[in-house]
């Protein structure tokens, strides 16, 4: 259609300004209020899924797509049977006449007596009135190509849609598979994914202020896991806990933590003082007990932890059961 329409503008351009402003003009119009394909898709893949949550069965959205199908049919019908002939014919005939009336200009411009004039007048008044019939029928087309642009250009193919409808309630009814689906379209699984995760989000209540501030959080609290920074991360996580208790991500992460830091404490000794840090922060009390040792109190969320170090390294450990 766009090839179409580009082809018959340009043609009213040469022949009449004031047409092609108007071909513009409603091409402006019809072209940019549209979605592309991929947003249909989506639109539809989310319409079967509300549509099965609110009790309804999606397969039947395939007789509607049917219909529409049978719309496209009466178009393509349309532009081949009637519009496209018509316009190839006054096309034809507005190029026989042109070819016409410069023959008799040129025989004029030779032999300007009566005859050749007025064989050049007949040939001016026919081509005339072809061009008035090519008019015609590039309006017909263009007008009717206008009309079902939006339609055409962004919609896919409806009987494909009325498929995919149809898979999408075998799908939901639990015979089929997610891979099945992958199999026929893996856009279609990629949009159903999302569409939990956005459902897990919402029960969990993570799409309102405080959880979209706790998910924030939460992304802080896994980078400062991943770079062994245990201490910044449970203290970011306690933030997080606090917006959203029942988070399970981070409810998982802190329970990672914990134990990735009673093992850690467990193992102290031989570590480098800077891996304690790391995880218990810095000491709260640091004084040397003899000649070769220091002993740092670490106080971890109340848990007191008296270190011995020798040099740089943990010697010993141990553990104060009250302050």
């Amino acid at each position: 259609i766009l090839t179409a329409l580009g082809g018959i503008a340009a043609s009213m351009a040469m022949q009449n300004q004031e047409t092609a402003q108007n071909v513009v003009a409603l091409a402006a119009q019809a072209l940019p209020a549209t979605f592309s394909r991929e947003d249909e898709k989506e639109a539809d893949v989310l319409a079967a899924v509300f549509a099965h949550e609110a009790g309804y069965d999606a397969s039947k959205a395939e007789y509607f797509f049917k219909m529409l199908a049978e719309k496209e049919r009466a178009y393509n019908m349309e532009v081949s049977s009637k519009l496209l002939p018509a316009l190839n014919a006054a096309t034809s005939n507005y190029n026989a006449a042109l070819s016409h009336y410069n023959a008799w200009a040129n025989q004029y411009n030779l032999t300007p007596n009566q005859n050749n004039y007025n064989g050049l007048l007949n040939a001016k008044n026919q081509l005339d009135y072809y061009s008035y019939q090519l008019e015609n029928a590039k309006a017909a087309y263009l007008n009717f190509a206008l009309s079902n642009i939006g339609w055409f250009r962004t919609h896919p193919d409806s009987m494909s849609r009325a498929d995919m409808y149809v898979k999408m309630s075998d799908y939901m009814h639990g015979e089929k598979s997610i891979e099945d689906l992958g199999r026929y379209d893996s856009s279609v699984v990629n949009i159903l994914k999302a569409l939990y995760q956005v459902q897990d989000l919402s029960r969990q209540g993570l799409l309102d202020k405080s959880g979209l501030r706790a998910m924030e959080l939460f992304k802080k609290a896994q980078a400062l896991y991943n770079n062994r920074n245990f201490l910044a991360a449970k203290n970011t996580l306690k933030e997080v806990l606090r917006l959203k208790p029942g988070y399970q991500d981070a409810l998982s992460l802190e329970e990672d933590l914990d134990s990735y830091i009673e093992y850690f404490i467990e193992n102290l000794q031989g570590k480098r003082e800077r891996e304690v840090v790391a995880v218990l922060g810095n000491p709260i009390e640091s004084r040397k007990v003899d000649s070769e040792y220091i002993r740092k109190r670490y106080d971890f969320d109340g848990r007191v932890v008296l270190v011995y170090f020798q040099g740089d390294t943990v010697s010993r450990w141990t553990e104060e059961t009250s302050r």
